[in-house]
């Protein structure tokens, strides 16, 4: 996994919005005419996840959450207004600062920032929302699944979860050009000379993840309620699973 994490970092470094959302009114040259646009879209998302959740199994506890590939903050910041304290963790530590930043501008000071691996506070007990979108397709599916069911095992007893992955990447010619920028040397160096990047300017994975293996999965932990939604980016399918753990200490 230490190449996707060395280009999210140079992401981070050098583009932490577009990294986030690859629309071109969020590279760094136009970033700031469009950040309340982004922050907006952040809004947006989190009270549409919330919603499904609370939709189907009703209130949940407003007490921890966890943002998981959090970014510059997108999510985070919104989950901070609905949450008593958020955690975000990131792999990339430019990430982690422009969110520190984020998250000072906006007076949000009960959130957290740290990378995966910290061992925190936050570490010693479960949280009662966990989310994961537009993270979990930039990484091989042999280190993102168990991310993924770890994710689920940080779910509280009565907690809810939102987890979002890619199904399938593209048809026909685009999947013959993702493979060729990935794999022949030089070709994504050519690729950013033609859309007028910098030419160290990192590809981005999109891995498709096995649905039934992972539902399979969570049936193993005891989910026996878990609803979908389906979402194309760009011509990327990807599927969010919305779910909540039993409390069984209210049974």
């Amino acid at each position: 996994m230490a190449n996707t994490d060395v280009a999210w970092e140079k992401w981070g470094a050098q583009d932490p919005y577009f990294g986030v959302m690859s629309l071109d009114r969020f590279k760094s040259e136009s970033i700031d005419e469009h950040r309340a646009e982004f922050f907006a879209s952040g809004e947006e998302r989190i009270a549409s996840f919330l919603g499904k959740c609370e939709f189907h199994f009703g209130t949940l506890r407003k007490s921890k959450a966890l943002d998981y590939g959090c970014g510059v903050g997108r999510l985070t910041l919104p989950l901070s207004r609905r949450f008593d304290h958020v955690t975000g963790r990131d792999i990339s530590e430019s990430m982690l600062a422009e969110a520190r930043k984020n998250a000072s501008e906006m007076k949000c000071e009960n959130v957290t920032f740290e990378l995966p691996n910290d061992q925190s506070p936050n570490d010693l007990d479960n949280f009662d929302f966990v989310n994961c979108y537009i993270v979990l397709q930039h990484i091989p599916t042999k280190h993102g699944v168990p991310i993924l069911l770890e994710l689920i095992d940080k779910v509280a007893p009565g907690g809810g979860f939102m987890v979002h992955f890619s199904l399938r990447q593209f048809n026909g010619l685009s999947r013959l050009r993702y493979w060729v920028r990935h794999n022949v040397p030089g070709m994504n160096a050519l690729q950013n000379i033609l859309r007028r990047r910098p030419i160290s300017t990192p590809a981005m994975q999109m891995n498709e993840y096995p649905l039934v293996e992972i539902l399979d999965e969570l049936y193993r932990r005891g989910l026996r309620d878990v609803h979908t939604f389906l979402e194309k980016h760009d011509k990327v399918l990807t599927v969010g699973l919305v779910g909540r753990k039993l409390d069984e200490r209210a049974a």
